[in-house]
């Protein structure tokens, strides 16, 4: 019975044992932790078919994720994606959400400043072709 106590009680088992159950709290608790995270975004408009918008340059938002997915995202590759073909032709105010930005899953906003864009068409940019301006020489 005494050899089976000196297994259990050994000094480095114990230190071995503790070592291991330490590792597993640590990463389990790390995994669940929320993390937030305030980055400038800039806007980006896509098809827009030759047409000019004045926007801001960039929205302030705050991001929601796990620890893990907040330390490797990447900043240069967030934007604010919006679909100018659903634009107006005079002002237009968006309400930023979710949808309209691409970040990775288990990633979320939580506050955007500012919360609604305010988006205005200029001009239509008028493209002439070689065939156009040969006839007005």
């Amino acid at each position: 019975m005494r050899p089976n106590h000196a297994i259990i009680t050994s000094n480095a088992l114990l230190k071995i044992t503790s070592l291991i159950i330490a590792f597993a709290f640590w990463n389990v608790l790390t995994q669940k932790i929320d993390v937030q995270r305030t980055v400038d975004v800039p806007i980006c408009l896509y098809n827009s078919n030759d047409v000019q918008f004045d926007t801001p340059n960039s929205v302030r938002l705050t991001l929601r994720g796990n620890q893990s997915r907040m330390r490797n995202l990447d900043q240069e590759t967030i934007a604010l994606h919006i679909n100018a073909h659903k634009l107006s032709s005079d002002i237009n105010w968006i309400a930023v959400t979710d949808a309209d930005l691409f970040v990775p899953e288990g990633v979320s906003m939580i506050h955007c400043n500012p919360p609604i864009l305010t988006i205005t068409t200029c001009k239509q940019i008028c493209k002439t072709s070689s065939s156009d301006t040969d006839e007005d020489i």
